[in-house]
C-alpha cells in the first residue's frame, strides 16, 4: 500500500486490510503524509507484527515505491492496493481462491465500487492504443459512440473472466511472478503503469483475470494533492507508454498522438484551477473540524445515565449505528463511546477521521442499502437518517437477530401536517408511511420499536436550522422573518436525543412506542433569531420582511429547491408545541434549556 496525504479514508483502508484472515503482512510505503499520520504508522507497525512502515524516502513515485515494498514482502502472494480501497470481509480468501484456480492467469482484479455501491468503471478495460487515446484526448468517444472506450462494460451478475488490463487499485499476483517480470516500470511516476503491466504479462504468454466476484469499495482521488499535479504525471505517462510500445507507429501520427494528450492536459487545467477555487471555499473542511470537536467532547454531566441503565447496555450490544456521521448519530456515537459499548458505525460519503477501541467503522450507503460488511449479530438498531430509508432493510435485520430498533422520525408529521405544498405534503406521507412498515413489521416478529419524533435540533453546528439561521446574519447582516413572527418554537439540544436514545434502549415498555422530543424553552420564532444573533455579537436581527411567504416561493421555483418555499414562512406565526408527557414519564426526559453552554451550542 502506497499512501501520500491521503487522508483519513487510510486509517479505515489499513483497518479492513488487517480484518481479512489470510493477510500475514501489510507494508505501508510512506511517501509522504503529514508528521501525526506518519507517528501514527509508525505507532502501528511498533503494535501488530504484520505491519511494516517504510518511511523516509520521500515521494518516489508509485511504481517505484510498490516495487520497493515487494522487496520487503516475504509472502506467497502480493498484492498492490490503493489507500483509498474498503476490503469487505473475507474479500481476499476469495480472491486467492479464485485466482489459484486459474492456472493461466497471472495477475488479477476486482470490481471497484463507489461508496454508494454502484460500479465504478474502469475494473476492467481494453489495452491502451493510440486510437484510443486520441478518442479520448479529443473528446471524441462522447459524440462517437462507435469508437472504442478503454473500459470494458460491467454487468451484473458477470463471473471471472480473462480481460486485457484492470485497475490498478486491486493488482493481486503471485510474489515470485511479480519479480520475475521486473515488477512495475519505474519510468512511470503515477498513472498508467498498471496498463503497462497488464500488456507485459500478455506479452509473456499470461493472462489477466477480472474477478467482479470480489467487490472492493474505491474512494477515487481521496488524496490531497492537487489534481493539476496528478494530471501532469499523468499526461507523462501516456508519452512514456506510447514511447515503449508504439515506436513503430508513423511519425506524424505519433506527434498527432502527443498533440491531443498535451491538449488533453492543457484543456483540464483551467477546470482543476475552478475546483480548486471552489474547494477553498468549500464548507467541507469547517464541517470536518466541527465533527472532530463534537466527537471528544465529553458527555454532559446531566446526561450521564446512572448505574443501573449503563449495566443494561451490555444486554443492548452489539448496536449497528446508521448515520453515524450525522449530527444526531455523532452525537448517540459520543454516548456508545463513552460507554464503551460494541457499535458498529455506519458511514459513506464523510469519512471518520476519530477511532474508539470499542467502535467499528462501515463503510455504506443506506440509501442504496449497500455495505462493504456488516457483523453476523446485531442486537440494536439505532437508525438516524431518513426513516424511509429503515423499511426496505427489515428482513435482512432480522435475519441478524435484531431485538430492539430505534428509529428517528420527525414533528413534522404534526407540524407540517396542514401544509398546502406538494413537496411537504409527500414528505410527511413518507415518514407516515415508513412509521406505519416499522410498525407493522416490528409488531409481527416481536421486535422493540421505538420511534423517536424530534423538533427543531441544534448543539453541534452541524444542523441546518439553527446553524443556517446564524450563517445566514453572518453572510447578510440579518435574517429575515415573517410578520409578526409570533409563532412558538421549542430548539431541542442534540445531546438531549442522545439521552434519550440511551434512555430507550436500557429501559423497558411496551413494543412499539413513539416519542415526541421537544426542548424546555418554549419562545416565539423571532426572539429565537434575536437571540442567536445577540451570541454572535450582533444587535436585533430578525428583520420583518412583508410578503415573504410569496418571495420564498419565487425562489423555490427559480432554483429548483423545493425543501425551500413559502410554508416555511408563514409557519413562523404558527405555534408549534409538542407533548412530551410520555417522553417523560416513561425516558425520564427532562431536556436542556435553549442555549444551556451559550455561544458553545452553536458548534461555530
Amino acid at each position: 500500500m502506497v499512501s501520500y496525504y491521503t487522508g483519513p479514508i487510510l486509517k479505515h483502508s489499513i483497518q479492513s486490510v488487517l480484518a481479512q484472515e489470510v493477510v500475514s503482512e501489510l507494508v505501508i510505503v510512506n511517501n509522504g503524509n503529514p508528521e501525526d499520520v506518519t507517528e501514527e504508522l509508525d505507532d502501528l507497525s511498533g503494535r501488530d507484527a504484520r505491519v511494516t512502515h517504510l518511511s523516509g524516502q520521500g515521494n518516489i513515485g508509485f511504481a517505484r515505491a510498490c516495487n520497493l515494498g515487494a522487496s520487503r514482502s516475504h509472502s506467497e502472494y502480493l498484492l498492490i492496493l490503493n489507500p483509498d480501497c474498503i476490503l469487505p470481509d473475507q474479500a481476499l480468501a476469495k480472491a486467492v481462491e479464485i485466482f489459484a484456480n486459474d492456472r493461466q492467469a497471472w495477475l488479477a482484479g476486482a470490481q471497484m465500487l463507489c461508496p454508494n455501491g454502484m460500479p465504478q468503471g474502469g475494473s476492467k478495460r481494453r489495452h491502451l492504443s493510440p486510437s484510443i487515446a486520441l478518442s479520448h484526448a479529443l473528446r471524441m468517444h462522447r459524440f462517437i459512440k462507435s469508437l472504442p472506450h478503454i473500459n470494458m462494460e460491467e454487468k451484473e451478475g458477470e463471473l471471472s473472466s480473462h480481460v486485457p488490463a484492470i485497475s490498478g487499485a486491486f493488482m493481486l499476483i503471485k510474489a515470485e511472478r511479480y519479480q520475475w517480470l521486473g515488477g512495475l516500470d519505474e519510468g512511470y511516476f503515477l498513472h498508467v503503469e498498471d496498463l503497462d503491466l497488464c500488456r507485459l504479462i500478455e506479452r509473456k504468454g499470461g493472462k489477466v483475470l477480472y474477478m467482479p466476484e470480489i467487490k472492493v469499495t474505491h474512494y477515487a482521488s481521496s488524496s490531497t494533492v492537487s489534481s493539476q499535479f496528478v494530471e501532469a504525471h499523468k499526461t507523462r505517462g501516456f508519452i512514456y507508454y506510447f514511447l515503449k510500445h508504439y515506436s513503430d507507429i508513423p511519425k506524424p501520427y505519433l506527434w498527432l498522438l502527443k498533440l491531443g494528450i498535451y491538449l488533453r492536459h492543457l484543456f483540464k487545467i483551467p477546470i482543476y484551477w475552478f475546483r480548486s477555487f471552489l474547494k477553498k471555499n468549500q464548507k467541507s473542511a469547517v464541517y470536518e473540524r466541527r465533527r472532530n470537536k463534537w466527537f471528544h467532547t465529553p458527555v454532559f454531566e446531566n446526561k450521564i445515565l446512572d448505574e443501573a441503565h449503563r449495566r443494561n447496555l451490555d444486554n443492548a450490544a452489539p448496536i449497528l449505528l446508521t448515520g453515524a456521521m450525522g449530527q444526531v448519530g455523532l452525537t448517540i456515537l459520543r454516548h456508545l463511546k463513552a460507554y464503551d459499548v460494541s457499535t458498529y458505525a455506519m458511514f459513506h460519503a464523510v469519512i471518520p477521521d476519530f477511532f474508539a477501541p470499542n467502535i467499528h467503522w462501515i463503510q455504506g450507503d443506506i440509501k442504496k442499502h449497500f455495505f462493504s460488511s456488516l457483523p453476523e449479530k446485531v442486537e440494536t438498531v439505532i437508525h438516524t437518517p431518513a426513516i424511509w430509508h429503515l423499511p426496505a432493510m427489515l428482513p435482512f435485520l432480522r435475519e441478524r437477530g435484531v431485538k430492539q430498533i430505534v428509529a428517528f422520525s420527525s414533528t413534522s408529521i404534526e407540524g407540517k401536517s396542514e401544509t398546502r405544498n406538494s413537496y411537504e405534503k409527500e414528505l410527511v406521507n413518507k415518514f407516515m408511511q415508513a412509521e406505519k412498515e416499522l410498525t407493522d413489521f416490528c409488531n409481527l416478529h416481536a421486535i422493540k420499536l421505538v420511534i423517536m419524533r424530534p423538533t427543531l435540533i441544534y448543539g453541534s453546528g452541524l444542523d441546518k436550522n439553527v446553524t443556517s439561521i446564524v450563517n445566514l446574519i453572518k453572510k447578510i447582516g440579518f435574517f429575515p422573518i415573517s410578520m409578526p413572527g409570533l409563532g412558538m418554537r421549542q430548539p431541542v439540544h442534540i445531546e438531549d436525543l442522545a439521552h434519550a436514545t440511551m434512555m430507550a434502549i436500557t429501559s423497558e415498555f411496551g413494543m412499539s412506542s413513539v416519542y415526541n422530543l421537544p426542548g424546555k424553552t418554549i419562545l416565539p420564532y423571532k426572539d429565537m433569531v434575536n437571540r442567536l444573533a445577540s451570541l454572535i455579537g450582533k444587535p436585533r436581527r430578525a428583520l420583518r420582511v412583508p410578503f415573504l411567504a410569496e418571495l420564498m416561493n419565487a425562489v423555490s421555483v427559480i432554483t429548483g429547491r423545493n425543501e425551500l418555499n413559502g410554508e416555511i414562512a408563514n409557519r413562523m406565526n404558527r405555534d408549534l408545541i409538542f407533548n412530551a408527557k410520555k417522553a417523560e414519564e416513561e425516558l425520564g426526559y427532562d431536556p436542556l434549556p435553549f442555549l444551556p453552554r451559550g455561544r458553545d451550542d452553536l458548534g461555530l
